[in-house]
C-alpha cells in the first residue's frame, strides 16, 4: 500500500480499494485500477513505468 501511495500518489482509502482488488484478483477491478496506478504514476515523475505488454 505504501508504494502505491509513494510512486502514484494513492491515499490511504485508495491503496486499501488496490490491495482489495488484487487480493480477490477481480481482472475488471485490477484493469481499472491499474489504469489510475500508471496514471498517477506519471502524474508524479514516474513515466518510465509502463503497462505489461503480455496478458498475464
Amino acid at each position: 500500500m505504501q508504494i502505491a501511495q509513494v510512486l502514484a500518489g494513492y491515499s490511504l482509502g485508495g491503496a486499501d480499494l488496490l490491495r482489495r482488488a488484487m487480493g480477490k484478483k477481480k481482472p475488471e477491478e485490477m484493469a481499472e485500477q491499474r489504469a489510475v496506478f500508471l496514471a498517477g504514476a506519471a502524474k508524479n515523475g514516474h513515466a518510465k513505468l509502463r503497462p505489461r505488454t503480455s496478458s498475464t
